[in-house]
């Protein structure tokens, strides 16, 4: 039965693969016709222009040097004109054929494997999507890292006035310290809490990708302090100065 149902997909797969290509071929060529017939109309369009130009100049009988002059500016916008034009003409229009879900598609293979740093969290998920069965595998050397217990706060302000403090106090001790908040929003809140108190920090929330990079290389240097959402630095490992 197992068997079957793969085949089953397999075919299925196919079919929406042949679907799209066929409907990519179908678009390709409604493209190529109305680029055709954009560049005939501006190509008539400036034919026309100049032989305009030339009839009026020389029904003014303007002078040769005037005449050269504005004939010179008339070439220079109508090139101009021309390179928009086709720049225009041949940018292709993005338009989407299909759409499927990252869960649907991963669902067409027949075998479905990975490995992630960040799978035991989402056990339950791949256990009720893909029916698969989440491994953790152990360390090549001892954990170093000591995992403490639970802190719950009654409110907000007293659980940030702990924050503050504990930052405060292993900063001034030297420590590289990251913090990680679970949205944008917090990771924000908390920059400006350590600016209340003008503590050097670096933002890491995926809002600058080109910065990210840097900061992290630089996280877990002397006094170094990094405030991180869970969707920034992923997969990244923060050496710390000895």
């Amino acid at each position: 039965m197992k068997e079957e149902k793969e085949e089953i997909t397999i075919t299925q797969l196919d079919e929406i693969q042949k679907e799209i290509k066929e409907n990519k071929e179908k678009a390709l060529i409604k493209n190529i016709d109305r680029y055709k017939l954009i560049l005939t109309n501006i190509l008539i369009a400036i034919t026309s222009i100049i032989y305009l130009w030339l009839v009026v100049g020389l029904g003014n009988s303007l002078n040769t040097i005037t005449f050269l002059s504005n004939m010179k500016t008339l070439i220079i916008i109508e090139i101009i004109a021309v390179v928009v034009m086709f720049e225009i003409a041949n940018k292709r229009e993005s338009k989407t054929l299909a759409t499927i879900t990252y869960q649907n598609f991963f669902k067409q293979y027949a075998k479905l494997s990975g490995m992630t740093g960040t799978a035991s969290t989402e056990g339950e998920e791949f256990s009720k999507i893909y029916d698969l069965e989440v491994v953790i595998v152990p360390t090549n050397r001892k954990v170093l890292r000591v995992d403490m217990n639970d802190k719950v706060y009654y409110n907000q302000p007293t659980k940030w006035r702990f924050v503050k403090d504990y930052i405060k106090f292993y900063h001034d001790m030297g420590q590289p310290i990251l913090i990680g908040t679970a949205d944008i929003a917090t990771s924000e809140y908390v920059s400006r809490i350590l600016e209340q108190e003008a503590i050097v920090h670096y933002v890491l929330n995926a809002k600058f990708h080109e910065q990210e990079a840097n900061i992290v290389a630089n996280a877990g240097k002397y006094k170094s302090v990094v405030v991180a959402t869970n969707m920034a630095g992923r997969g990244t490992d923060i050496k710390l100065e000895d």
